[in-house]
């Protein structure tokens, strides 16, 4: 998914929508490792001074409490609420800590650098924009007008019409 993200041909709404989806699912995936990591070790997550366990009574509220710790070590906020006490669960705290931040560096560049090399959503295969014509007479000169404009003599035309009303 995120390979799909950075070899795009061009930035759209959706490539977007793809990163940050794919930033969510990286913090569920660490979330969802964080509670098996409690199944095997329940002293690995200690908050306030208590291990996080799964408690009989309210399964869930372990899996919600990692959850947050997750989104909270992927964005590297880090209230220290919530704090690894294992080996195996500093471990993985750090490698969240780590591939948060760089996540969104290489995505942001991907994005910007696909931005600037002219392929966005309106000009997939990084041709120039249809405003841009180049070849206005003088060597190397570019000149903006509308696409529909095949020559100056039109352009100005067009501009002696605007001033005549």
């Amino acid at each position: 998914m995120f390979n799909s993200l950075v070899r795009t041909d061009y930035v759209s709404q959706d490539t977007i929508v793809g990163g940050i989806c794919v930033f969510l699912l990286v913090g569920l995936c660490f979330a969802l490792i964080f509670i098996l990591t409690t199944a095997f070790d329940p002293g690995a997550f200690v908050e306030g001074g208590r291990p996080i366990v799964r408690a009989a009574s309210d399964s869930g509220a372990h899996a919600t409490t990692l959850l947050y710790y997750s989104f909270v070590t992927l964005t590297t906020l880090g209230y220290g609420d919530i704090v690894p006490a294992s080996a195996i669960a500093r471990s993985l705290a750090a490698t969240e800590a780590l591939l948060g931040p760089l996540y969104v560096a290489v995505l942001v560049s991907a994005l910007v650098g696909l931005h600037l090399s002219g392929r966005t959503s309106g000009s997939p295969r990084g041709e120039a924009s249809e405003g841009i014509r180049s070849g206005s007479g003088s060597p190397g000169a570019t000149s903006i007008a509308p696409a529909s404009s095949a020559s100056p003599s039109s352009s100005s035309s067009r501009c002696a019409s605007f001033r005549a009303r």
